[in-house]
């Protein structure tokens, strides 16, 4: 079962789940954040439910969500997880406006990130 990691006293990394969907709805629909995170699709809260939902079945995606002080500000996206190659593309975005520039995507919260997620992207022996 996936946990919550506790990055700083004010800013944790949980499972991203259904419950999510409304905010991450919200901000892809801002034309800033779409087209920084590359939406190629008008975005619908129909898309961003199925999106998530598939997300929590495909082993090659690892979805948390960035929350400051028990709030949903953001998303950590490990995807194109490779066991083999023992890669995967790692996606971090602040979508609440109110939430940039504070530190919650910070570049140091990497390590832990990849730390908890390598029983999905796991190394090959040999």
């Amino acid at each position: 079962m996936e946990r919550t990691i506790k990055l700083r006293p004010d800013i944790c990394l949980k499972p991203l789940t259904l419950d999510h969907a409304a905010a991450m709805f919200a901000w892809v629909s801002d034309p800033e954040v779409g087209g920084n995170i590359g939406l190629r699709t008008t975005p619908t809260i129909k898309k961003t439910l199925e999106w998530i939902t598939n997300a929590q079945g495909d082993a090659s995606i690892a979805p948390r969500a960035i929350c400051a002080v028990n709030k949903h500000v953001g998303n950590v996206i490990l995807d194109r997880i490779d066991r083999y190659l023992a890669t995967a593309r790692l996606s971090i975005y602040i979508g609440d406006a109110g939430a940039r520039g504070k530190g919650a995507g910070a570049r140091h919260f990497i390590s832990p990130v990849l730390k908890d997620s390598r029983s999905s992207c796991s190394t090959r022996s040999g």
